[in-house]
């Protein structure tokens, strides 16, 4: 009788601990998996600050852009220029920007996007 409570008990504390060791394990892997989206969340907005750095360094009045696409370490990177008046007016023109960042990896994807203003 001692013999089968011994095992009753036995079997009880490896169900325990192996419920346990599989907690542990999960969220060990969701830290992980939450420090990889930061890490690439962190990357694309690098990626929109340089892409929005660079439409401004840009002479629009001298040249005409609609869209602008690059890619960048499988960054696809992706503008769209909205002309208040004709782009090639003289006149002081308002411009509307819109920059997306996107990254497919085997996980997970990211998605940004930012708008903003310019004056020339």
């Amino acid at each position: 009788m001692k013999k089968s409570y011994s095992l009753l008990l036995t079997l009880f504390l490896i169900l325990i601990f192996s419920f346990l060791g599989v907690f542990i394990i999960n969220t060990k892997s969701f830290s992980i998996n939450n420090n990889n989206n930061s890490y690439l969340q962190a990357q694309g907005k690098l990626h929109l600050i340089f892409l929005k750095n660079y439409i401004k360094s840009i002479d629009l009045k001298k040249e005409c852009f609609e869209n602008l696409d690059m890619n960048i370490d499988n960054y696809k990177l992706k503008a769209n220029l909205n002309y208040e008046k004709s782009c090639i007016n003289s006149e002081i023109n308002k411009i509307t920007v819109d920059i997306f960042v996107n990254k497919k990896s085997k996980f997970n994807e990211i998605n940004l996007h930012e708008k903003f203003y310019l004056e020339i």
